[in-house]
């Protein structure tokens, strides 16, 4: 009878011990999962969106140009100096569509320079001008084809001018990497050709 009950004492106290070790398991450790941080594109759309243009240099040139007919009963010469305002960066549209993600990097295929304005004040145009005794002055309308021809030489000018265009890239890039750096988990703004 003793046997019985040291017996049974014996399986109740494995059973107690069992049941306490299934209670508890022992803690497995823990996988360790990073954060994966991801650019949203529309947040860049968005922070880019802002305007239509970003400009990254505004300059003031001053471009000078001769008129010159001459005839066999007189001269006229006429002689422009004229004030350029300009501003040059990029359209936004074409950042835009040039831009990947990778990672926490964004990637910007560079676009091309525009001459987003160009002004050319009538009023800060100076003239010299030489007229023969017989020649007549330039008519208005003659005076606003030169002006014309002064527009679109300048703006050809401005366009094939390595220092302006690469200071605009420079200063263009920067203004586009501050508003790309505000956007959450941007590490770095990569400009490739």
């Amino acid at each position: 009878m003793k046997k019985i009950i040291i017996i049974i004492m014996s399986l109740l106290l494995i059973a107690m011990l069992l049941r306490e070790h299934n209670k508890s398991p022992t803690p497995q450790p823990a996988e360790m999962h990073l954060p994966q941080f991801t650019i949203d594109r529309a947040m860049v759309i968005k922070s880019l969106s802002s305007s239509s243009q970003i400009v990254g240099l505004s300059a003031t040139v001053t471009k000078e140009y001769k008129y010159i007919d001459n005839k066999f009963y007189g001269h006229r010469e006429y002689h422009y100096t004229a004030v350029c305002y300009l501003k040059l960066g990029y359209d936004v549209e074409d950042v835009i569509k040039n831009i990947s993600i990778s990672g926490t990097t964004i990637v910007i295929h560079k676009p091309e320079v525009k001459l987003i304005s160009m002004d050319i004040p009538m009023n800060e145009i100076s003239v010299e001008r030489n007229v023969g005794l017989l020649r007549s002055e330039l008519s208005f309308e003659d005076q606003q084809g030169i002006y014309e021809f002064m527009r679109v030489n300048a703006k050809t000018d401005v366009m094939h001018d390595e220092k302006l265009l690469s200071e605009t890239r420079l200063k263009t890039n920067k203004a586009v990497e501050s508003l790309l750096m505000a956007i959450p988990n941007v590490k770095r703004v990569e400009w490739v050709q």
